[in-house]
Parts: C-alpha cells; sequence; structure tokens
C-alpha cells in the first residue's frame, strides 16, 4: 500500500487506487499522513478539521471518518493510541518520506549522485500538494511548507547541474522559476551564473539589473551582498566563475583522428621498403592537407555516412536543439529564441525562419507539416510545410499542470496519432484531424524537460529520467502500457528504433543503451562520448550526437560496436538520419 500527497491524495495498492470517501474523511486522511507514524490527539484533529466551527457532534463524527477509513486501510494501519489515533507506515511507503530521505542523501553526496537524487525526489511529485484541502484550515501553512521543500529541493537540482557543467540545460527551467518567484535571490544567482558560463555575459547583467528592479519596486529592499558579489565577478571576468569540467572529460585524451595519426607515423618508421613508405608518406599527406569541415556553434552539421565525414555546416539561428525531418524539408527549434527555421534538404540553405511565441520544447514532423509542443500552455502547434504558416492550435489538456513542471514536451507521430509528454507522468494520445485527446496513458517516467518517444515495433516508446529511469513500452491497440524496462538511475534522454532493437542515451553515464523488444530488457550498453543526448537510426547504424565533446558516435547496430567517431566541433545536441545524410544541430 502506497500513500501519496504530494499531489492529489491517493492511496494506491496493487490492482489501483482505493477508493477512499470525501470531505472531512479526506482530510483527515490528509492530516495523518502529514504526521505518519505520531499520536494525534482527538482535540487536535477536530480543531484541525473544523478550527473554531467544530459543530457538537465533532467526537462523533470523527469517529465514523475513522470508521469508514479502517474498511479500506485495516486497523493496523490507522491505529488507536490515546489520547487520539496514528497513521502507522513504513516510510517507503509514503511519497512525502521517501521525497524528504532522497533530499537528505543529495545533500551528503558529490554532485553527481545529487543530481540524481535530487531528480528521483521531484519525480515523486505529481501536482500541487493538498489543492483539495486549500479551504480547509489545517492546510494554509503546510501547503506553504511543502511548496518550499520542493522549490528547495529544485534549486539543490539547479546547483548540482551547474557543478557538473550543465549551465546551458538549465537556463531555460531558471528563467520560469524566475518568472514565479521574482523576489528568490537565489534562483536570480543561479540565473546569472547558467548565463554567464553559457557564453551570455550581458544576459547575465541584464538578469542582474531585472533583480534589482523587482527587488527595488516590489519590496523597496536592494539586492542581497551574494547577488552584488556575482554582478562583481561577471563584470571582472573572475576565475572562479568559470565553468567546471564534465565529470569523465579527460583532458588527456588524444581524439580519435589524433591517435590515428600517431599510429600511422609509428608503422611509417617501422616501414624499410622504399616504395610502401613513400606510398604511405603520400596518403599521410593527402589525409592532413584535407580540409575537414568542423560545424561552428549555432548551426546544422550534415554528415555523409559514406565518409563518416561532416561535408556541410549549414548556420541556422542561436541555440538550436531539436531537429526533425519529412521529404525535403529539414525543421530546426531554436527555443530560446523562440524560432523555427526551414532548412531545404536538397539545397543545404534556411529557407526561412519564423517566430513561434510561447516555450516551444520539441517537434514532430509529417504530411500534415511541423508538429511544436509548448512547454507552459499545454498545446501543440501545427505549422504548414510550405509556407510555414500556423494552421492551430491543439490543447493538450483544459488546464495547465500545476506546480513546476512543463506541461507538454517530448513528441512524436504515429499510429495516425500525436503522442505528447507531460510533467505529470501523462502521455496524451491526440487525433491530427480533430485536435481531440483520445486516451491519456498515466504512470508512465517521462518528463518534459528531458526523455523522448520514438515509434516503431508496433509500440510507442518513451525515455523517461524519472525515478528509476524506465523506457516505457505503450501498446497503442490498447492505450495500455505493455512494459517498463527498467535501465539505471541515470537520465534517458535520446530514443531512437532500429531494425533489431531499440536504442536510448543515457546523459548520466555517457552509454547508448539496446533494448532487445522480444525480451522487454536491456542487453547490452555501448560507451559512447560525453554527455550524449539525441539518438537517430539510418544506414543500419545508430547515431548518437555527444554534447559534452562535440563528437558523433556511429554504432554498428549488429554487433553494438562504435565504427566511426565523428567529430562535429560545438556541442552537437539534435540529431535525425536521412537517405543522403546525418543532420546534427550544434549548439
Amino acid at each position: 500500500m502506497e500513500f501519496r500527497i504530494l499531489g492529489p491524495l491517493e492511496v494506491v495498492e496493487d490492482d489501483g487506487p482505493l477508493r477512499l470517501g470525501h470531505g472531512k474523511e479526506r482530510a483527515l486522511l490528509a492530516v495523518l499522513l502529514l504526521r505518519a507514524n505520531e499520536v494525534v490527539s482527538t482535540d487536535q484533529l477536530i480543531e484541525d478539521l473544523w478550527r473554531d466551527g467544530a459543530p457538537a457532534t465533532a467526537p462523533k463524527a470523527l469517529q465514523v471518518y475513522v470508521s469508514r477509513l479502517r474498511k479500506h486501510l485495516g486497523a493496523e494501519v490507522l491505529a488507536t493510541r490515546p489520547p487520539g489515533y496514528a497513521i502507522v507506515v513504513a516510510p517507503e511507503q509514503l511519497d512525502l518520506a521517501r521525497f524528504e530521505r532522497l533530499v537528505a542523501d543529495a545533500r551528503q553526496v558529490g554532485p553527481v549522485d545529487a543530481a540524481s537524487n535530487l531528480r528521483d525526489a521531484l519525480s515523486l511529485w505529481r501536482g500541487d500538494p493538498l489543492a483539495e484541502f486549500a479551504d480547509e484550515p489545517f492546510a494554509q501553512t503546510e501547503i506553504l511548507r511543502l511548496e518550499e521543500l520542493r522549490l528547495s529541493a529544485v534549486e539543490d537540482r539547479i546547483d548540482a547541474d551547474l557543478a557538473l557543467g550543465r549551465h546551458a540545460e538549465v537556463v531555460a527551467e531558471l528563467e520560469s522559476l524566475v518568472s514565479r518567484n521574482p523576489y528568490r535571490e537565489r534562483v536570480r544567482r543561479q540565473l546569472m551564473l547558467a548565463l554567464y558560463r553559457s557564453g551570455r555575459q550581458a544576459d547575465a547583467l541584464v538578469a542582474y539589473q531585472d533583480a534589482r528592479r523587482a527587488l527595488t519596486d516590489g519590496l523597496g529592499l536592494e539586492p542581497g551582498k551574494e547577488l552584488k558579489e556575482l554582478e562583481r565577478q561577471i563584470l571582472s571576468h573572475d576565475d572562479a566563475l568559470v565553468a567546471p569540467k564534465p565529470p569523465g572529460q579527460l583532458a588527456e585524451a588524444a581524439p580519435p583522428r589524433r591517435r590515428r595519426r600517431r599510429w600511422a607515423l609509428a608503422v611509417l618508421a617501422g616501414v624499410v621498403v622504399l616504395a610502401t613508405a613513400v606510398a604511405a608518406v603520400a596518403a599521410v599527406t593527402r589525409d592532413s592537407t584535407a580540409k575537414a569541415i568542423v560545424a561552428q556553434p549555432n548551426s546544422v552539421a550534415v554528415i555523409d555516412p559514406g565518409s563518416n565525414r561532416v561535408v556541410a555546416a549549414i548556420p541556422v539561428g542561436d541555440r538550436p536543439t531539436e531537429i526533425v525531418a519529412h521529404k525535403d524539408a529539414i525543421w530546426v527549434l531554436h527555443p530560446d529564441q523562440r524560432t523555427l527555421s526551414l532548412v531545404s534538404r536538397t539545397e543545404r540553405t534556411v529557407v526561412r525562419t519564423v517566430g513561434l511565441g510561447g516555450t516551444p520544447a520539441a517537434l514532430a514532423a509529417d504530411p500534415h507539416g511541423v508538429w511544436i509542443s509548448n512547454s507552459r500552455t499545454g498545446t501543440v502547434d501545427l505549422f504548414e510545410p510550405e509556407s510555414q504558416t500556423h494552421v492551430g492550435t491543439i490543447r493538450t489538456r483544459k488546464a495547465p499542470i500545476p506546480g513546476p513542471y512543463p506541461d507538454a514536451g517530448p513528441l512524436a507521430v504515429g499510429f495516425g496519432s500525436l503522442w505528447v509528454a507531460s510533467g505529470d507522468r501523462t502521455i496524451s494520445r491526440i487525433d491530427q484531424v480533430t485536435g481531440r485527446v483520445v486516451s491519456r496513458i498515466r504512470d508512465v517516467d517521462v518528463a518534459a524537460s528531458l526523455g523522448g518517444i520514438a515509434i516503431g515495433r508496433d509500440s510507442v516508446w518513451v525515455a523517461g529520467p524519472m525515478q528509476e529511469s524506465m523506457v516505457t513500452r505503450i501498446d497503442p491497440r490498447r492505450n495500455a502500457i505493455a512494459a517498463k524496462i527498467f535501465i539505471q538511475k541515470f537520465r534517458l534522454n535520446g530514443i531512437a528504433v532500429g531494425s533489431d532493437g531499440v536504442w536510448v542515451s543515457d546523459v548520466g553515464s555517457d552509454q547508448v543503451w539496446q533494448i532487445d523488444p522480444a525480451l522487454n530488457e536491456p542487453v547490452g550498453a555501448t560507451k559512447v562520448g560525453f554527455a550524449p543526448l539525441g539518438v537517430a537510426y539510418g544506414d543500419g547504424s545508430i547515431w548518437v550526437a555527444n554534447s559534452g565533446d562535440g563528437t558523433v558516435s556511429r554504432i554498428d547496430e549488429g554487433s553494438g560496436r562504435i565504427v566511426a567517431t565523428i567529430d562535429v566541433g560545438g556541442s552537437p545536441n539534435g540529431i535525425v538520419a536521412t537517405e543522403d545524410g546525418v543532420w546534427v544541430t550544434v549548439d
């Protein structure tokens, strides 16, 4: 039996949620769970449930509520203990207890484990706590306490990400946090630092001025000492602000091309036959003089699968992330700029760029056009492919998800539907023609800020970084979860379906995992470059964009071995394979 109060109140058994009562009966359970394993006196319970308006029959009514709850929970769980009652639960049965333990553990370990623990902790939240009891006397201070616990954990997680060199990944999240918590100086400092480390010094200083204006206009206060000191460090380019090296990135490790050249020189030194030596020298000379294309930041690199080389680099707008393809159209998303670029596959040039508005999160493309999810409004917009004009908007839910989690994130097209991930651990299936949500699959291990969705092998596959880092397999015929495939407690992100298996990138361990669809379990992992994000399938290979070391790994699907490591430059992010090349966004 699992008790959940970090969101709508639920008690869940193996076969699903229990049907609890209403009103004061549910409020009583919430009060006891907030003080789990503690005796709460009858007088205190009456005060919490009725405050000053308790009727003369309140003690009797309380006994009735206790009796009804016991029918669901059992007398050993809801125990009578003079002078009142207690809920007896193990720490792992209550989501609040698990959350507090994970947060406490995170504060005792290094940033890698801390980030993992805090993501696990935050994934337990399913919405606003105690929302249904907002008018109850006991709930006011408890709601504030729980929201503060959650926000502090989010800030701790961002600190861990910053310590791991993930500054670019947290900028958008911090901007959202600042807009909702304008007087919270800690998130203001984190945003300034993340912007500065992302090469956006001017934006970091603007963020300081925004903070100062909000504090003086709203509260009549000057920024605190730490905020002022950070501004001074940014202005002076203080070395203390330099981004840390990401874990696992070895400075002394020679890139693959250099290792190959060293090997070639060693062979040449041992060659005694003059003709062979001359031929080898000529080959090395040709190789060293050949101009390799290195993509500059804010571009799309094109890789030729035949030569495993970058053959073109197309300048696009700032900070490109997601990329998808359909026929001649290559679509590129710039979430920070809130723009969408259309690249011609044949011409390899940008055809046009349009503004989007909102907070764009992810892309999918099909004959209708390109679909773009909006992470704050819970909507999906359709743009027509030829003119790239806005066709319509689909709302994935009636009201936004409460709390700090995005409303819409990764999406995919398949089985005549759009499949959209939301921050409340659901996948919405949407009819592309009517725009109607035809099904909502719940309890999927997915976050709208990370993870991905792929279609293939008669299934919808969802990679999620929450809790245990699962890949969830959804059966579209039943609109139900067919399997949950545990990987590891890391951060799953990109996912692709190949001819023999499903491949998912693990940005936390620098690996790509292979899943056997027949077994519904991982059957191997391939070590790739640092911080792999996007994954694509094409030309019999799995292609992986390694955002931390400027490379793309090519994996032979049959053996699971890396057959090429391609120097791309910058920070590769999104990746898609077409018939004539592999396209990679370079941040």
